[in-house]
C-alpha cells in the first residue's frame, strides 16, 4: 500500500531525474551529442515542472525536521549529507580531470 510519504520521495525523485536530465543535456549540447530543442526542452521542464515540484514535496513531507532536537537532525540528515557532498565533489574533480570543460560562460 503507497503512503504519502512514499509518493512525496516518488516526486522528489523525479523531479531530481528532470534537474539531471537538463544537465546531462546541458553539457552534451555543445559537443554536438544532443540537439539543441533537448536542451531547451529540459530546461523548460526543469524550471517549470521539476523545481518546484521539488521543493513542494520537500516542505510537505519535511515536518519532522522542524520538531526534532538539533542532534537527531545532525545524525540523521547532516551527516549523510556531508558525506555524500565530499562523495561528490571527488567524483567531480576526477570526471573533470579527465572530461574538457565544454561552457564557454566560466571554468569548473
Amino acid at each position: 500500500m503507497r503512503t504519502a510519504t512514499g509518493r512525496g520521495d516518488v516526486a522528489k525523485d523525479l523531479a531530481m531525474a528532470g534537474v539531471v536530465a537538463y544537465h546531462a543535456a546541458l553539457f552534451l549540447e555543445p559537443l554536438d551529442l544532443a540537439p539543441g530543442w533537448q536542451a531547451e526542452a529540459t530546461r523548460v521542464l526543469a524550471i517549470s515542472i521539476c523545481l518546484p515540484a521539488f521543493f513542494l514535496a520537500s516542505v510537505l513531507f519535511g515536518g519532522r525536521l522542524l520538531t526534532d532536537s538539533w542532534s537527531a537532525l545532525f545524525r540523521r540528515r547532516i551527516v549523510l549529507l556531508l558525506h555524500l557532498y565530499v562523495a561528490w565533489s571527488l567524483v567531480r574533480f576526477v570526471v573533470f580531470q579527465v572530461v574538457p570543460w565544454v561552457l564557454p560562460s566560466s571554468d569548473p
